[in-house]
């Protein structure tokens, strides 16, 4: 039977203990500062809480250092455990733990957020660790939770996470700039959720240069001109507007 650690009591955090519980992995304790954030997550998973990573559990089989990417490094130089150390993170190397003999990487290929969890075994987690006795526990845990892994390298999960940063960050801030010019005109944002939802299985289905539609694609000049002027009053979107639309057009101009 498998113990862990979890340092940390943000979205991430709570994809672990989520994912977890419902295993038969056992989780020792989960450490935070935050004091109202890290008992509420121990208390939910049912499980110890400790405001120190020098009182964590020290023969638990892995702690997670599951925090922010400017945190990780420093965080692991102060650990005093025996076994495996993880991070999350997509874009820090694996070596950022070299304190620790036995270090890797899980990483949830997904947007995380801990009022909506997505089902673990949908989610792709890629896999990394310093040596083939790391990655033999790492295939362990992760195969508790999901059939769904992937053995990727350092520099292979930097190049995810910018893709991914690129079809959901960006995205979601495109959604975002959307509803705020529908709802500044008194739209409804509701009316677009089909062509969001026509957009991603095509994006599921076929390759996405395939998929491309509208008046980038198009050169339609008119049609772009009109865009921009109701953008007027909107530099910074007009700008971004314009600069999407060239890329668009460069693209399949290659094609």
């Amino acid at each position: 039977m498998i113990s862990i650690n979890i340092i940390g009591s943000g979205n991430m955090a709570w994809f672990l203990a989520d994912s977890f519980a419902k295993t038969d992995v056992v989780i020792n304790c989960i450490c935070s500062r935050n004091l109202e954030q890290g008992k509420q997550l121990a208390n939910t998973y049912h499980t110890n809480y400790v405001d120190d990573v020098l009182n964590l559990d020290s023969t638990a089989d892995i702690t997670f250092i599951a925090l922010s990417d400017d945190a990780i490094e420093l965080i692991s130089n102060t650990l005093k455990v025996n076994g495996m150390v993880l991070h999350c993170s997509g874009i820090l190397p694996v070596d950022v733990l070299t304190k620790h003999n036995l270090r890797g990487v899980l990483y949830p290929l997904q947007t995380i957020i801990k009022t909506d969890l997505p089902d673990v075994r949908m989610v792709p987690i890629c896999l990394e660790a310093n040596n083939e006795e790391g990655l033999q526990i790492l295939k362990t845990l992760a195969y508790t939770v999901t059939k769904h892994i992937h053995f990727v390298n350092s520099q292979q999960r930097q190049y995810y996470h910018l893709a991914a940063v690129l079809v959901n960050n960006f995205t979601n801030h495109f959604y975002a700039l959307a509803d705020n010019i529908l709802g500044e005109h008194h739209l409804s944002f509701d009316l677009l959720k089909p062509l969001i939802l026509e957009t991603a299985r095509k994006a599921y289905m076929h390759p996405p240069i395939q998929n491309q539609t509208g008046p980038a694609k198009r050169d339609d000049r008119n049609t772009i001109e009109k865009h921009i002027s109701l953008l007027n009053d909107n530099s910074e979107l007009k700008e971004l507007y314009e600069k999407i639309t060239q890329s668009i057009f460069n693209l399949h101009q290659k094609i």
